[in-house]
């Protein structure tokens, strides 16, 4: 589970409670404590190559990512759209569920948190997170928006802690969300934590 990106974590946070583009081994959380299953990037070896040669021309290889765009819609729509099942609770089915952007975030000087927001807003071309409306302050004051947490990710008794590395939630050490962050017309407006990292278990 080495050098997998945390961004599954992010992705849940984004459609259920923050952003998406990354992967993480585990996931958003749920009152269960379970997660999403495992999805990994493939990792990039650069060959280490003799400074006093002249290089071979490299012929470029075609690459796909990790899940298809067809999966990903699916998984949009089961899980952003037409879901009306965790973490909904029955509410808005067939409405899209988002924040009003931009989403405060909170980085807690954990290093991975700002090169994934700037893959997301890289990926999306615009600003999704505002990046110093909250940063410095306390967290039991903060209502609205996404704070990142080291070695906090929920890791229920006896599960493998691989599989249980990042996970979105409520609280920190916790699998469940708000009971109540979703408003009409589907706007999503909480304090959720994207736990990186478990006692057991690091990623990165």
């Amino acid at each position: 589970m080495k050098k997998t990106v945390f961004g599954r974590a992010v992705a849940l946070a984004f459609l259920a409670g923050t952003a998406l583009v990354l992967t993480a081994c585990g996931g958003g959380g749920s009152d269960d404590g379970s997660s999403s299953p495992v999805v990994t990037t493939p990792e990039v070896i650069t060959p280490v190559t003799d400074p006093t040669t002249t290089p071979e021309p490299v012929t470029p290889v075609a690459t796909t990512s990790a899940v298809p765009d067809a999966e990903v819609l699916v998984l949009a729509d089961a899980t952003n759209i037409a879901s009306s099942g965790f973490p909904w609770n029955g509410r808005f089915a067939g409405v899209v569920k988002r924040w009003t952007l931009p989403i405060p975030a909170k980085t807690n000087g954990e290093p991975r948190a700002v090169p994934a927001m700037d893959a997301i807003e890289a990926k999306l071309g615009f600003v999704v997170f505002d990046r110093t409306s909250i940063a410095a302050t306390d967290e039991a004051a903060i209502t609205r928006g996404i704070v990142f947490r080291q070695g906090t990710s929920c890791l229920p008794a006896g599960a493998n802690p691989q599989a249980y590395c990042a996970n979105v939630s409520r609280v920190p050490n916790d699998g469940s969300w708000p009971s109540t962050f979703l408003f009409a017309p589907g706007e999503i407006s909480a304090r959720l934590y994207v736990n990186l990292d478990n006692p057991q278990h690091s990623f990165a």
